[in-house]
């Protein structure tokens, strides 16, 4: 028997209408954080699944998960991964994503304070209207040629990192 996400029932009110409950989306939200990271995402698919495949930014909604993230439950699902005797479960010592580049280069910060403190303007007793006179390309370079590995965009960062602006 097929049930679309609107029929499924919360105390007398559809789902789409409990969706419009701050505090039933908070307590929702509150359980499926409660679940371990990867029953999150096959929970969300089985929603779709229910939903003939449909609803995916409301379900991601109502359950704070990313879509991506709902798309990958999916895509699990169909593909037969689900595993719910699985015990796996990212610590919260485990950061998320991918380490910073000055995580990865602790002298980076230095070799890019060393460049920009001849080439700064502004009144230094005002830390928001610091600025570099070089540009983040050319920043880029010069920390190139001390052999960091680093984009345009990671400079602009930093510099916002460190109250300065290019």
């Amino acid at each position: 028997m097929k049930h679309s996400t609107a029929q499924i029932s919360t105390a007398g009110m559809t789902l789409r209408e409990a969706a419009q409950d701050a505090e039933f989306v908070l307590n929702y939200q509150a359980m499926v954080k409660a679940m371990p990271e990867h029953h999150r995402r096959w929970h969300a698919a089985m929603m779709i699944r229910q939903n003939g495949g449909k609803g995916v930014a409301f379900v991601a909604k109502i359950t704070g998960l990313s879509r991506p993230t709902v798309y990958k439950g999916i895509h699990e699902l169909r593909q037969g991964k689900v595993d719910f005797e699985s015990t796996r479960q990212r610590t919260s010592l485990q950061p998320l994503g991918r380490p910073t580049v000055e995580q990865v280069d602790p002298t980076l910060e230095t070799d890019l304070m060393e460049i920009i403190q001849f080439h700064t303007g502004g009144d230094p007793m005002k830390v928001g209207d610091r600025c570099v006179r070089l540009s983040s390309r050319n920043i880029r370079d010069r920390l190139r040629k001390k052999g960091h590995k680093i984009g345009h965009s990671t400079v602009i960062r930093l510099l916002k990192k460190t109250k300065f602006s290019s």
